[in-house]
């Protein structure tokens, strides 16, 4: 499914330039355009612009390749990698804490799929000095759902807590109450998309508000997961015959679900 990597590269060339033209923490001022940017912004805008450029580089090549094989050749040899990057832009967040740069190295890193210590470090520091910034969360708390990070939670917990902005605490609840269900703690997830179906039909995101979104993952709770009686499955068998899922009760049943797209 070789589209399926183009179209991922292409969303991850997209996010460097978001997070260069992002707002100051919300509560801040923006600064005057006459103010200057300070060497550390100049160096974090050169090292995401290097990641950018050399991006476009490999996408231009990537997109002339022919076969799988030359694209696996360019993915492998040219294909630009943020860990790469991040060892020169963690000095900068380190050097300016609390400051709109420090939030978008942390963002940054996080959006590049920073892994480990660094993820660690960034999701502790955006929990105790950017929880309620509205760059993050439009640009982090929603991808937490499946996060690896345990510092991901600190995050979550701390949007959740400190948000008075309606609309962010909402999403920071859904995304909570998602990341506790994909981790196996139904009954906390539970209370926390309880009430977000209570209270957050007013919000929208996307096609569907906060509280149909959080109704649809309480049905995966209550009804899908591990242990649960599986709902009723109805269809055809191979040889035309109608069929249902619990005529195979006590039995050993593989179901294999497929789509085309």
């Amino acid at each position: 499914m070789r589209w399926i990597h183009l179209a991922a590269l292409g969303g991850l060339l997209l996010a460097s330039p978001l997070l260069a033209q992002s707002d100051p923490p919300s509560g801040g001022a923006s600064p005057p355009a006459s103010v200057a940017p300070s060497d550390g912004e100049q160096q974090f805008k050169q090292i995401t612009n290097e990641f950018d450029a050399a991006m476009k580089a490999f996408m231009a090549d990537y997109r002339k390749a022919t076969t799988d094989e030359e694209r696996q050749k360019l993915v492998d040899a040219k294909l630009p990698k943020p860990e790469s990057y991040i060892p020169r832009l963690m000095p900068l967040a380190q050097a300016h804490p609390n400051t709109p740069l420090a939030r978008d190295v942390y963002v940054w890193a996080i959006s590049h799929n920073a892994e480990g210590q660094t993820a660690n470090e960034a999701f502790k520091a955006l929990a105790e000095n950017f929880a309620t910034d509205q760059v993050v969360a439009k640009q982090v708390i929603p991808q937490l759902q499946w996060s690896q990070s345990p510092q991901a939670e600190t995050l979550l917990r701390a949007a959740v807590e400190k948000n008075t902005d309606h609309q962010q605490k909402g999403m920071a609840q859904l995304t909570l109450g998602t990341y506790l269900k994909n981790n196996n703690r139904g009954a906390e997830a539970e209370k926390l998309l309880d009430d977000v179906a209570a209270n957050y039909a007013d919000v929208k995101q996307g096609k569907q508000s906060l509280a149909e979104q959080a109704n649809n993952v309480l049905f995966e709770v209550r009804n899908l997961a591990i242990g649960k009686t599986a709902p009723e499955i109805t269809g055809e068998s191979i040889d035309g015959k109608p069929m249902k899922l619990s005529d195979f009760k006590g039995k050993v049943v593989v179901l294999d679900f497929f789509g085309d797209w």
